[in-house]
């Protein structure tokens, strides 16, 4: 799992790289001066017939922007810097790539406004504050670099601070961001995305040995690196030996919700399933999914009272909205389960229902638990948050008092267990659509039936979920992507 540096641990990895490959500051400038040229010139193919507006502060983040001035202005691109210091004393590095650029005779203007937007081809390059930076930048500054319509921003948007914090009057919104190789964890909070625009990362070769503590961070993104590829399984195998997931979902008017989820979990890897359904509900789930086995909710106290000859692994709260009894039903549920040890996905109405029980109760009687809750569920759940960094602390909170995973359904998905937040880098925004939590309930079921239950399972499920999202958006398009083609991206996920 790739650690989120904070910017005191970015700049050890930068000077890191510089001793361990013998280079200096400045030829680490240069790397980054290339990468953003490179990417320009891939992006706009035509940059020599446009204008670019550079907008540079007095530190790194403005060395990489005069660089990259210096550079186009070498290839006869009509360049023109603005310096935007406010009296603040520039790094010697900074100083030395404005002196490229005067070499090149491109007009450099102090602490003025840029000019107004002439031509909407028109190329902003934004680097005013990088990293590091506390605050934000002037609101007449943020308004006139509004006025473009490219606007490309090093690293990070400027007053946008790496842990999110920002102002949106005094930040700069950006239509594309460029990562320097690193992640920030602004780049995975929602409130930071109307900032950041579509976010690109540039590998500059640094060398991150340094960082692979996992100490690090307490933020990290999912490797999903070992995920795809490894379905391979032993040819002396039968069903029994991927598990049981029993699905305690939907109700009248509901029925969707749990073929979704129980189409999921049997896509997921797990080897049988059982849908604990209504009894007059049983035939739309025998129609829609003949793989699937159906047990009558009505004789659920049946079921709980033999003890079962293998584990499940249980699901319930898709669909359970029309269910006059869910919390009794979540309650026999969770007793069951703790008696047998079984792990639980609660998700949608039972994760209502566990809000009452535990105005009741000092923990949860289960352990082996992941909730799967999006903004709106968990804010019930744990009371209302002003950023969703809050809500992140919130969340491990929550797991380390109940030892549970929590699973924040958002932009960035997130898997939390206890002091640690992953982060899926996956998913698009044709996911937020009805049943797409339905079907993540059942992945998530799915591959603990099938693999076990880890925190890193729930991570696997939840990159799997965003990948077969994002795999479906290629091949229908954002707009048109409905819950039952995530399931399909299943298929092309292993």
């Amino acid at each position: 799992m790739q650690p989120i540096l904070n910017p005191q641990q970015i700049r050890e990895v930068d000077t890191f790289t510089c001793q361990h490959q013998h280079i200096s500051s400045l030829q680490l400038m240069d790397r980054a001066c290339r990468a953003i040229v490179d990417w320009l010139l891939a992006k706009y193919p035509d940059v020599a017939l446009r204008r670019v507006v550079v907008v540079a502060g007095s530190g790194g983040n403005g060395g990489d922007a005069l660089g990259v001035a210096a550079a186009l202005a070498l290839m006869n691109v009509t360049v023109e810097v603005y310096r935007w210091t406010e009296g603040h004393r520039s790094t010697p590095d900074n100083l030395n790539m404005l002196e490229r650029v005067r070499q090149h005779n491109v007009p450099i203007h102090e602490n003025e406004l840029p000019g107004e937007c002439t031509n909407p081809r028109d190329i902003l390059l934004d680097g005013v504050l990088g990293f590091g930076a506390k605050g934000g930048i002037a609101e007449e500054l943020a308004m006139r670099i509004y006025s473009y319509c490219n606007v490309v921003s090093i690293d990070l948007p400027s007053g946008v601070m790496a842990d999110g914090s920002f102002s949106s009057e005094s930040a700069v919104h950006a239509d594309y961001t460029l990562a320097i190789q690193l992640p920030k964890l602004a780049y995975f909070l929602p409130e930071c995305d109307e900032c950041i625009g579509e976010l690109e990362f540039l590998n500059i070769d640094l060398d991150t040995s340094c960082a692979d503590s996992p100490d690090m961070s307490n933020f990290k993104i999912i490797d999903d690196s070992p995920i795809f590829g490894d379905s391979k399984r032993p040819r002396a195998c039968y069903k029994g030996d991927f598990g049981h997931v029993l699905s305690i979902t939907g109700s009248d008017g509901m029925m969707g919700a749990s073929v979704l989820s129980s189409k999921a979990a049997l896509r997921s890897g797990t080897g049988l399933l059982t849908a604990v359904i209504p009894d007059r509900c049983t035939e739309i789930m025998q129609i829609s999914l003949p793989e699937a086995m159906v047990y009558r909710r009505e004789c659920l106290d049946d079921l709980f009272s033999v003890t079962p000859r293998k584990p499940y692994t249980i699901v319930i709260g898709s669909g359970l909205a029309n269910e006059a009894d869910s919390e009794l039903v979540l309650n026999k549920t969770l007793a069951f389960a703790k008696k047998n040890d079984f792990p639980v996905v609660v998700d949608a109405t039972s994760i209502r229902d566990l809000k009452n029980m535990l105005i009741y109760k000092e923990s949860l009687p289960v352990d082996n638990m992941t909730i799967t809750p999006h903004v709106g569920e968990f804010d019930a759940l744990v009371g209302p948050s002003k950023t969703h960094l809050e809500r992140l602390q919130k969340a491990m909170n929550f797991s380390k008092e109940y030892n549970c995973v929590v699973v924040l359904k958002n932009f960035r998905t997130a898997v939390v267990y206890k002091d640690e937040v992953y982060f899926c880098q996956h998913g698009n925004p044709g996911m937020a659509t009805a049943g797409s939590g339905d079907v993540l309930a059942g992945v998530i079921a799915g591959v603990i039936a099938s693999e076990g239950m880890r925190w890193t399972s729930v991570c696997k499920a939840v990159s799997l979920h965003s990948r077969a999202g994002d795999m479906a958006a290629q091949s229908i398009s954002e707009r048109a992507l409905i819950a039952s083609d995530i399931i399909e991206g299943l298929k092309h996920s292993f």
